[in-house]
């Protein structure tokens, strides 16, 4: 089993090639909502894409109000509230740039709380953000007559960083909000997979089965988690008497629960765009499947599937480990005698008790062959075909 590196530990900077490329794969740090292990930090290109589409979907996928950050709760009711505020104000003129600076403004707030809820906050201290009136529109890869958003690699003299390009309207008219966020949201899931996805020879030559083609990135990887965090923000703000505003969401591209048809078409018409050897390469390792992936897409390849597990032993090693801070807690406070809690951020053993019960979140780990869809109803023995 590899070494697990708590989430507040980062570990020691990846080895690279003599082109910059990771050599090897680090392990994902390890997460929970209490403290020590809910502030995230991660090297770029240097994690297995399925090991990053799993983390980050048990940080929200199915998960109650008190299994969720603070953070992420208030970044929910932060996100719904302004959305609710403002979705009335976009579909209309542009009339000062004055006006514009606020929508701008909305966009860079809506970027913030879904990177706190879905990202672990991770993509902010590398993303730019650039919004405006057409600011995109020529598809590069000349598969669509335009496009609405990009998100490219930058590298400038003292750093590199992703730039997300936007339209927040056309033609000096605003889009609607629904149509931005769903845009703004897209362009985020591009942006975590090409900050943190593995780039070394190995994961380079297997993209068909993960993060896509280069330039067009809509590879199965990024089709999963488009749609399992869509699914999510679709119950946003909503409650017994309304339905969330956002029930609606991308709902033309992805509906009831399908992945983006627009996406898949153009991962498809990328593959088709590719050298001969190019295609011959890749496809070689087209082939290659993990057997028990614990998110795939279904059969038809139109919907998602999320093996039960994946959640389900997180929550448990959790729940496992907020009870020992607890005990350790007391324990403390029995021994100061002064209400002090000291001791139990101490290092930890490798073979400490949650370090010898949590279950790695790796696809060649699991045993459980039961799947639900991504919305996640509770299923009983109906479902024994998936079992």
């Amino acid at each position: 089993m590899p070494v697990m590196v708590r989430a507040d530990r980062p570990q020691l900077e990846p080895e690279r090639d003599r082109n910059g490329k990771n050599v090897k794969h680090f392990t994902f740090p390890k997460y929970a909502p209490v403290e020590d292990y809910e502030n995230m930090h991660l090297h770029r290109n240097a994690y297995k894409p399925r090991d990053l589409l799993n983390h980050a979907v048990i940080g929200f996928h199915n998960r109650g109000w008190e299994d969720l950050r603070k953070n992420q709760v208030a970044a929910y009711k932060g996100f719904t509230s302004r959305f609710k505020a403002r979705k009335r104000a976009y579909g209309g003129n542009v009339t000062t740039i004055a006006t514009l600076a606020g929508f701008q403004d909305d966009i860079r707030y809506f970027f913030d709380q879904l990177d706190e809820f879905f990202f672990f906050r991770l993509l902010e201290p590398h993303v730019k953000i650039n919004s405006g009136i057409e600011i995109v529109g020529e598809d590069p890869l000349k598969i669509d007559s335009r496009i609405e958003g990009e998100t490219l690699p930058v590298k400038a003299r003292d750093r590199s960083y992703i730039q997300i390009n936007i339209n927040i309207g056309s033609g000096g008219e605003f889009h609607k909000l629904d149509a931005i966020v769903g845009q703004l949201m897209h362009e985020m899931v591009h942006a975590y997979f090409l900050l943190f996805a593995c780039d070394c020879p190995k994961c380079s030559k297997d993209v068909l089965n993960t993060v896509g083609v280069k330039d067009d990135s809509h590879g199965p990887l990024f089709l999963m988690l488009h749609r399992l965090i869509l699914s999510n923000m679709r119950t946003w703000g909503e409650s017994e008497r309304h339905d969330s505003p956002l029930v609606n969401l991308l709902s033309d591209d992805c509906p009831e629960k399908c992945i983006s048809k627009s996406a898949s078409r153009r991962a498809k018409e990328a593959m088709e765009k590719m050298s001969p050897i190019e295609s011959t390469t890749l496809n070689k390792f087209r082939l290659h499947n993990i057997n028990t992936p614990l998110i795939t897409l279904s059969k038809s390849r139109s919907r998602v599937v999320v093996n039960p597990s994946l959640i389900d032993r997180q929550l448990e090693w959790e729940n496992s480990l907020k009870h020992k801070i607890k005990r350790e807690r007391a324990h403390s406070d029995e021994v100061n005698g002064d209400g002090r809690v000291g001791g139990w951020l101490k290092e930890e053993d490798s073979s400490s008790e949650e370090e010898a019960e949590q279950t790695e979140v790796s696809d060649n780990d699991t045993e459980d062959p039961g799947y639900t869809e991504d919305d996640d109803e509770d299923y009983t023995d109906d479902n024994s075909e998936y079992r």
